[in-house]
């Protein structure tokens, strides 16, 4: 970078850097790219950059800030992290629910880590039955969540799980002869990704394999080991399921999810499929 840039360019790009990590947002956030141009501004010090936020999108997580030094002038697109929000725990969980209603379900939760995946393993659990989840990344928050379930006299265990190679999660299941009769599909990608076209056809392919692809994969695995067995699946969609959206990629993914799932319903009589469309995030 030295051998192609001025120093002053250089040391403006380090502080770009410095600004967003440290000021604005600060902590958590995404530097999501920037833009300058050079302009002379004879009233600002030498040495020093201001910046002002000029946008912030608090449904995305947006924030635009806007910067200038005595030679450049430009703007920032960053993102910030919300902290995690912190379910009810599992004895909060357990005053909630029949310590008998769901005795009857083992329950494959694809994606049960965090978030409607982590409640609705702690509700099976509270109400007897058996839940399995599964975590990508997420290793940490799953063995938590066992632990805090198991602690609360439920039964729980965490499986690493990639929804491309289903193989390795049924033979798992095999060798330890658990048989679930529930699959919860929480399976999701990053849906508000900035863009740059009409149509993000890279997006598109992206939820077209985590949508369809692979949900069809862990559906067939199931059928290959148990032809026979009644399974009940959850598959959430959601409002944004051919609504009029910018983020056209997902929402025809979750139409056609949701068409896939009809006709597996149509054509497997051992098959309960409940769809559901879910509001999105605020």
């Amino acid at each position: 970078l030295s051998s192609g840039f001025s120093q002053e360019l250089l040391a403006t790009f380090f502080s770009l850097t410095r600004i967003v990590g440290m000021e604005c947002p600060g902590r958590q956030s995404i530097f999501s790219s920037f833009k300058l141009k050079r302009q002379i501004n004879d009233d600002q010090e030498p040495g020093y950059i201001k910046f002002q936020t000029v946008r912030a999108i608090p449904k995305y997580h947006k924030i635009d800030i806007a910067v200038q030094t005595n030679k450049f002038v430009g703007k920032l697109h960053t993102f910030y992290r919300p902290k995690p929000i912190k379910q009810e725990g599992s004895e909060e969980i357990k005053v909630l629910v029949d310590s008998t209603c769901y005795s009857d379900q083992v329950a494959l939760i694809v994606g049960g880590s965090r978030g409607l995946g982590e409640m609705t393993a702690k509700i099976i659990s509270a109400g007897g039955g058996q839940s399995i989840i599964t975590y990508y990344q997420g290793e940490s928050d799953a063995k938590n969540l066992c632990k805090e379930i198991t602690n609360s006299g439920g039964k729980c265990s965490a499986q690493f799980f990639d929804v491309q190679l289903p193989s390795k999660l049924f033979t798992f299941l095999n060798r330890e002869k658990i048989r679930p009769t529930h699959i919860y599909y929480f399976a999701t990608g990053k849906i508000f990704q900035p863009r740059e076209r009409l149509f993000e056809i890279d997006q598109f392919q992206t939820f077209s394999n985590l949508y369809l692809k692979s949900f069809f994969e862990l559906y067939s695995k199931y059928r290959a080991l148990w032809p026979i067995q009644h399974v009940n699946i959850f598959y959430p969609s959601s409002v944004l399921a051919g609504a009029q959206t910018k983020f056209i990629e997902y929402s025809l993914l979750k139409v056609a999810g949701e068409g896939l799932c009809k006709h597996l319903q149509e054509n497997d009589k051992n098959l309960s499929i409940h769809v559901e469309r879910l509001p999105g995030a605020s």
